[in-house]
């Protein structure tokens, strides 16, 4: 009996779903841009911008958002670290559209998290 007792515990804990973290399921994130080249990127929430980019050394990594009023503009664009669209619009907005840019739109399957972006390699000789 008892054996049978155990037989069922062991097949329930085998069938039951378990709960967790999917590895899959990917991590939170926020969209920064480079002011330079204008590149996005995924970042981590917490991040402190402006931030450096790894590549560069230079400080011009930024928060972003996105403009989706036509196919010309459809793309991310930097906005202000501080305030919001309510208390500064005109900074929240596509220069070209004069429209409130969203903190969503279409991202490249493949865009890289800045963190895992490999600071460039200094030449030899280079001071």
């Amino acid at each position: 009996m008892l054996k049978n007792l155990l037989l069922i515990v062991a097949l329930l804990a085998v069938s039951l779903p378990t709960y967790g973290v999917d590895e899959k399921q990917e991590k939170p994130y926020i969209v920064v841009i480079d002011t330079k080249t204008q590149y996005i990127f995924k970042a981590d929430p917490k991040i402190k911008l402006p931030a450096v980019h790894p590549r560069t050394g230079k400080e011009t990594i930024t928060k972003a958002m996105y403009c989706e009023k036509c196919a010309i503009c459809a793309k991310w664009k930097a906005v202000p670290l501080t305030g919001t669209p309510m208390d500064n619009p005109e900074g929240f907005s596509c220069p070209i559209h004069k429209e409130l840019l969203t903190a969503e739109g279409k991202i490249p399957n493949d865009l890289k998290f800045i963190e895992e972006i490999k600071p460039k390699r200094s030449s030899p000789g280079a001071n």
